[in-house]
């Protein structure tokens, strides 16, 4: 026989799902990153080291911006910077497009 369940036990299952589809969803953006940040550096011909000699920090740094799941836009900036590049930043919309770049 099937077990029933309580709508208080339904929506902490569905609330638990969504949480944990968030988490996935996040994790992959994370590792999207990871990848395209040692891809860039990689085609660059850099080391982590060069890149952190570049803008002053450790390689460990380095490392941790790297597999990073989630940082701050300064903290990419200053990464790609070590690169020799310069991030910008866009705003899309279906009507524009606004460069939010300093």
């Amino acid at each position: 026989m099937a077990e029933h369940k309580t709508w208080r036990q339904l929506r902490a299952e569905i609330i638990t799902t969504a949480e944990r589809d968030a988490d996935v969803k996040a994790g992959a953006a994370g590792m999207v990153l990871e990848s395209r940040l040692y891809e860039l550096r990689q085609r660059r011909a850099l080391s982590q080291r060069d890149v952190a000699d570049q803008i002053g920090v450790s390689q460990a740094r380095i490392s941790d911006i790297e597999h990073a799941e989630d940082m701050q836009v300064t903290t990419l900036a200053k990464y790609i910077a070590g690169l020799g590049g310069t991030l910008h930043v866009q705003a899309v919309f279906p009507d524009e497009v606004c460069d939010l770049t300093a």
